[in-house]
């Protein structure tokens, strides 16, 4: 919330004309977007806690990873196996999204599914090059 609307809703709720009514409307207009917001925030946790639960084999659950450095090389279906935890996961993805140097992706897989994935890299630059448009770069 900013400053205004903290200092206006804050008027509105010590003026002594405002009804009990008229003020549940006014904190329901200030504050919807914060309530929204931790709403998307909880159901998203609680998807994950759904996924890591159902996925696990073994204790473990597979991440799927992929994405595109700074440098256009891109790779897609790295798989890393941790264990089924939150805290496990939390961790390895924080830190997978602390080192990123351009767009990365991952999701929550079963360990059996994951080692049938083929994991691919390319080097998007070098195919640039080679395709004869230096300049540009398709991703």
């Amino acid at each position: 919330m900013h400053y205004y609307q903290a200092s206006k809703l804050h008027e509105v709720f010590n003026d002594g004309k405002t009804s009990d009514p008229q003020r549940l409307k006014l904190l329901n207009i200030f504050l919807r977007d914060q309530v929204a917001e931790a709403h998307k925030a909880t159901q998203c946790r609680r998807d994950t806690l759904h996924r890591i639960a159902t996925l696990a084999e073994g204790g473990k659950v597979a991440l799927v990873n992929g994405g595109m450095d700074c440098d256009c090389a891109k790779w897609a279906n790295s798989v890393t196996l941790v264990k089924a935890t939150p805290a496990a996961v939390d961790k390895w993805v924080e830190r997978f999204y602390h080192w990123a140097e351009g767009p990365q992706w991952c999701y929550i897989e079963r360990p059996s599914v994951a080692r049938k994935l083929k994991e691919e890299h390319r080097d998007l630059a070098l195919e640039a090059f080679e395709d004869g448009h230096p300049h540009v770069v398709f991703a």
